[in-house]
């Protein structure tokens, strides 16, 4: 039990690094705010992109 917690602990941890560095990457890219103002859809597809990129 306390494996699978330290698991999805982890697994959380990465996944919030990256969405944090998405955030980053995409107001680099378009404007400060970009990520509450944008499209979904649009931010969908960059979000994608990104992960492919920049995840191993």
């Amino acid at each position: 039990m306390k494996a699978t917690q330290r698991k999805n602990k982890t697994n959380f941890n990465e996944n919030t690094i990256l969405w944090d560095e998405f955030v980053n990457h995409l107001e680099t890219i378009y404007f400060p705010g970009a990520s509450e103002l944008l499209d979904t859809q649009l931010i969908a597809f960059e979000y994608e992109s990104f992960k492919q990129m920049y995840s191993a």
